[in-house]
């Protein structure tokens, strides 16, 4: 038999072959044809959109009122800057939130109460008002800040005032920037009876405003106007960025919660524990029956409180 040298095409063919894949009999008929199926294509992916705050209750950049003591809870209970003894003013604060996705500037914001939005004849601001306005600062989304009005207190941290901010967050109050008024009188303070606390922006256009009581007068050309509930033994607390005011609710039964607004837009969001204020001095603790600072009483001074 004379031997057969294979040509270049007949080895070209007989690879062609060899790299064609064997079906099996199930294979071969559900594909009767061989033909080799086409590849399924890739599931796609698919990108999920960042979570995005509700829309706030006010414009950018306007931050959002969340909490206000103005009715000091007696004993222990009242302690709200956890200084160890219970300010009957001292311890009001209000709460404010940056209900935005970026970050805000409270320099020039203010906030006053009825009286310290009201001018005496003279045209200086009327003796027992309530005013704040911030330095510099700028709150994160999410961040909140606290300003008490810190008559009498003392602070175991940095806390900052009309001057300046802060030098950091503070860990006792759950990440907010924690401020004092520095009131000097205890008569400088919010009413339990009647009162409101108004938000200002820098160039003093009225921007959110929560009212208690049988308050009278009007602001007018204010953006967002709230009624509060009664709350006569503990805080008003906003429910989530959008919620209505209601009576402080808390797991831990405490009647107030500085800083600590659950907020999910807050960068690295997790539900700070509670502050509990440590037990009263012996000596700094009020009667039960301690008089209201609605009580009737001569003012400590005729003349306006100093800035």
């Amino acid at each position: 038999m004379r031997n057969h040298t294979p040509h270049v095409a007949e080895l070209v063919a007989l690879a062609l072959i060899a790299s064609l894949p064997v079906l099996s009999p199930l294979a071969r008929a559900q594909n009767p044809s061989g033909d080799t199926p086409p590849k399924a294509p890739a599931p796609s992916k698919v990108n999920k959109p960042a979570p995005t705050a509700p829309a706030a209750l006010v414009p950018f950049p306007a931050p959002l009122i969340t909490e206000i003591l103005y009715a000091v809870p007696t004993g222990a209970d009242g302690d709200a800057n956890a200084d160890g003894v219970r300010q009957v003013s001292g311890d009001e604060f209000i709460e404010i939130v940056n209900p935005h996705n970026k970050p805000i500037d409270l320099r020039g914001w203010t906030i006053t109460d009825k009286r310290g939005s009201e001018k005496s004849k003279s045209g200086a601001p009327r003796s027992g008002a309530v005013r704040f306005t911030f330095p510099p600062c700028m709150l994160k989304p999410g961040q909140t800040a606290v300003v008490f009005n810190g008559y009498g207190c003392t602070w175991g941290e940095d806390v900052g005032d009309e001057k300046r901010a802060p030098a950091k967050a503070s860990a006792k109050f759950g990440g907010a920037i924690v401020f004092t008024i520095k009131n000097l009188y205890e008569r400088s303070s919010l009413s339990n009876s009647a009162d409101w606390v108004l938000l200002s922006d820098p160039q003093a256009r009225p921007v959110h405003l929560i009212r208690w009581g049988n308050v009278d007068g009007k602001v007018e050309g204010v953006l967002l106007e709230e009624a509060a509930p009664s709350a006569m033994n503990g805080s008003i607390q906003r429910a989530g960025l959008t919620g209505p005011l209601e009576p402080h609710r808390d797991s831990d039964s405490l009647r107030f919660s500085p800083g600590l607004f659950d907020n999910p837009l807050a960068a690295g969001y997790r539900r700070p524990a509670p502050v509990r204020a440590p037990t009263l001095a012996p000596d700094g603790k009020p009667p039960a029956d301690a008089p209201s600072k609605d009580a009737p009483a001569i003012e400590p001074s005729p003349t306006p409180d100093p800035p």
